[in-house]
């Protein structure tokens, strides 16, 4: 498990990558026309979506445990308060994300 915890964050990184390059291609297709091309470019992207939500999942269970790490106490306030909003607004847009996305392959699939 120790090495599965170490190789984790390689592999999200790629899935991350991967996922960016085919949102990159899909927008190149579906400009140039090739609509059959894009959707399926766009459900490999969201297979490769769900691979690394996995993947970060189980890496966070593993590196963790479930315990969280607190914030330093040291930085300045407004760091702290950066720190807080990014944190938050990652947070809602990571638990949207996933419904809108569902929502937007269903209705692009009925066109």
């Amino acid at each position: 498990m120790e090495v599965l915890g170490k190789i984790l964050p390689h592999v999200n990184a790629g899935l991350n990558a991967l996922a960016t390059l085919l949102l990159i291609v899909g927008w190149v297709l579906i400009k140039r026309g090739r609509e059959q091309a894009h959707r399926r470019t766009m459900l490999a992207c969201f297979g490769v979506s769900i691979l690394f939500l996995a993947s970060y999942l189980v890496y966070h269970l593993l590196a963790k445990n479930g315990v969280s790490t607190p914030f330093p106490k040291y930085p300045p306030t407004a760091v702290r308060l950066t720190y807080y909003f990014i944190l938050l607004t990652h947070v809602v847009l990571a638990a949207a994300v996933p419904v809108l996305a569902v929502v937007t392959i269903v209705l692009g699939l009925r066109q």
